[in-house]
């Protein structure tokens, strides 16, 4: 999962047990890990994104759908 709020960015894996946090603005190629640094910061995105992750559709619309695969789903 990721997510960007201002200079930061930051990636967590599902198991939420690699991080990797970034300031975009003064490390643009993503080459110094901040995470450990930034306990607040990652707090605070990591509600965020798994917030985000709570938001989403666990099935898709039903009208995306094919005709073959709504008449199996009968």
């Amino acid at each position: 999962l990721g997510i960007r709020d201002g200079k930061w960015k930051m990636m967590v894996n599902e198991e939420l047990n690699r991080t990797e946090l970034y300031d975009i603005d003064a490390d643009w190629a993503e080459t110094t890990n901040l995470a450990g640094a930034n306990p607040d910061v990652v707090m605070v995105l990591t509600k965020k994104v798994l917030a985000w992750k709570r938001s989403l559709p666990t099935e898709p619309p039903t009208h995306c759908f094919s005709r073959l695969r709504v008449a199996q789903r009968k």
